[in-house]
């Protein structure tokens, strides 16, 4: 996000600000699972990811006062954060009769045992020139670089179970999830993470032998606690998908088998965010003595969604 100000010289209020933050985290997981089909009606799994992580972020804030005559503040904040480490999962399916599946899972945290951690941050204070007959005071100037490569045991996604159950039937099938979150706290990432419980609830409708129809809804709650840095955000998010599928035949054509099939999918999805944005808010003159002048300042936000998936399956 970003914003800029500009007011008229001579004016009380700032003359000129730039705040602006950018945030690109990604997350790569490896993963390989084995299964167990201890009967026909009872089934268990578990599974170890390799997980990659990274983490890039970028803060520019400028300022200026009285048309930039009287004081000025620049801030720069470059962080780049890469690791890897590992998760577990398990899970079991369970059909007390032939309509009904029940299932459950759990997964860890996954935890990174090294960080490679590159940050350069600086930071420069022109306070207004003192009235004599004081002293004059002196510009400040901060500046830090870290360039850190370090074993670690350090949480990047948080843990969770899931249950869920679905019924099945020759018209389609329907089918409800729980997800819940735990907390989990890394301070050398900034994480601080509280529980939080989503819903899913679905299904997907049989119209004819070649078409079928499917809707959902959705729940996305943060799990960030209020924001506490420049640009965090909290949001939740509430939304649905609808979607059709549409097949020439009703099955793959099985092995030895002579025939063409062609599946074609799509889906439309729509969600509602609101929360609360951390942004900067400037005092109208620079402060004495000399400090960061920028306070955060909450407002709250609202986000619309919208996005199409589309899916193409052919077999001969």
């Amino acid at each position: 996000m970003q914003d800029t100000v500009a007011t008229e010289p001579g004016s009380t209020e700032p003359s000129e600000f730039f705040a602006s933050a950018d945030e690109t985290n990604s997350l790569y997981h490896l993963s390989g699972v084995v299964a167990w089909k201890k009967s026909e009606k009872f089934l268990l799994g578990g599974g170890l990811d390799i997980v990659i992580a990274s983490r890039r972020l970028t803060q520019i804030i400028t300022g200026g006062y009285d048309d930039g005559q009287r004081g000025t503040f620049d801030r720069s904040f470059n962080q780049s954060v890469a690791g890897g480490g590992l998760q577990m999962k398990a899970g079991m399916q369970w059909a007390p009769i032939e309509e009904v599946r029940i299932g459950w899972s759990v997964a860890t945290p996954s935890y990174l045992v090294y960080l490679d951690n590159e940050i350069t941050a600086t930071q420069s204070l022109s306070p207004p020139p003192s009235v004599p007959p004081a002293p004059p005071v002196s510009p400040d100037f901060r500046g830090t670089q870290i360039d850190d490569l370090s074993g670690a045991w350090a949480g990047v996604e948080t843990g969770l179970t899931r249950l869920g159950a679905a019924y099945l039937r020759p018209w389609g099938w329907v089918e409800a999830d729980v997800i819940v979150h735990f907390p989990l706290q890394t301070p050398e990432l900034g994480i601080d993470r509280k529980t939080t419980a989503d819903v899913r609830i679905g299904g997907i409708f049989r119209i004819t032998d070649r078409l079928k129809l499917g809707g959902g809804f959705f729940t996305d709650f943060s799990p960030e606690r209020e924001p506490s840095e420049f640009a965090d955000s909290k949001l939740n998010f509430y939304g649905f998908t609808l979607g059709v599928d549409f097949a020439n035949r009703f099955e793959p054509p099985e092995g030895g088998e002579d025939g063409f099939y062609l599946a074609f999918a799509a889906a439309f999805r729509y969600s509602h965010g609101s929360g609360t944005l951390a942004g900067i808010e400037f005092p109208s003159t620079f402060p004495n003595p000399a400090s960061q002048p920028g306070q955060l300042n909450f407002i709250g936000i609202k986000i619309n969604e919208f996005g199409i998936n589309l899916a193409v399956k052919a077999a001969f």
